[in-house]
């Protein structure tokens, strides 16, 4: 069985930061990986949303002092 998704949706650096947070602390509360009825599900790796997270604290720095910024163009095309 094959999905494929394909969402094209525009956030703005604070959006994407506020959905970065959100996935670092579900995965401090429940971990990166967990199992369900005997099938192993892993999550996203903490260290990549920590590194991404510091990039979009940046940019929202950067809109607030005037610096730049706007709409961040966000293209998920994720297929299993």
């Amino acid at each position: 069985m094959t999905t494929k998704v394909t969402v094209d949706v525009e956030y703005t650096a604070a959006e994407l930061l506020a959905i970065c947070n959100h996935a670092i602390a579900s995965i401090m509360a429940t971990g990166q990986s967990y199992e369900i009825r005997g099938r192993s599900f892993n999550g996203a790796n903490l260290q990549t949303l920590k590194s991404w997270r510091d990039d979009l604290q940046q940019q929202v720095n950067a809109e607030a002092s005037g610096a730049g910024g706007g709409i961040v163009a966000n293209h998920l095309n994720r297929g299993r």
